[in-house]
């Protein structure tokens, strides 16, 4: 910057000013959308964790052995025939929710990683590792989705 004349260091300077105000305005554009995916992913692993909840109960009333005069019962017999085959429709469909949800979480995960190392390739700058580690990303639900795969682990182990 010293061999150049004040007016070259001042369309420098004023560059590097607007290069700052539009990565600033790239990052909080990031971490808006962000926030959007987080807070769908959370209400959706909060309703989904709900109906796990209601399938484990229900399973465990239509699964109890039926007592003496129920199994004499023939109309009750037909009536727990349907209730199992209920039940496992749900849980079919409780589990191909929880893969999709599994799915939207991989898939944004992804998605901001390369968001991240296009940016890094186009600026030439390092961001993306530190982005990623920083703790604002780090303690998001989706990118860990932990409680999604016990959730799938306990539906498996119900069906």
């Amino acid at each position: 910057l010293k061999e150049l004349d004040w007016q070259s260091r001042s369309k420098i300077i004023r560059c590097r000013h607007e290069f700052d105000r539009v990565e600033k305005s790239f990052f909080e554009k990031l971490r808006v959308e962000i926030s959007k995916v987080e807070r769908f992913y959370v209400h959706m692993e909060h309703e989904l964790e709900r109906i796990t909840r209601e399938l484990s109960k229900d399973s465990v009333r239509v699964l109890a052995p039926p007592s003496k005069s129920d199994r004499a019962d023939v109309s009750h017999q037909e009536e727990l025939v349907l209730l199992r085959r209920a039940l496992r429709k749900r849980y079919v469909e409780h589990y191909l929710e929880l893969v999709e949800l599994q799915n939207f979480a991989e898939l944004n995960n992804t998605a901001v990683e390369k968001i991240l190392k296009k940016h890094d390739k186009n600026t030439g700058k390092v961001t993306r590792q530190e982005f990623l580690n920083a703790p604002e990303y780090r303690n998001l639900e989706f990118p860990r989705a932990s409680k999604l795969r016990a959730l799938r682990t306990e539906a498996e182990s119900d069906f």
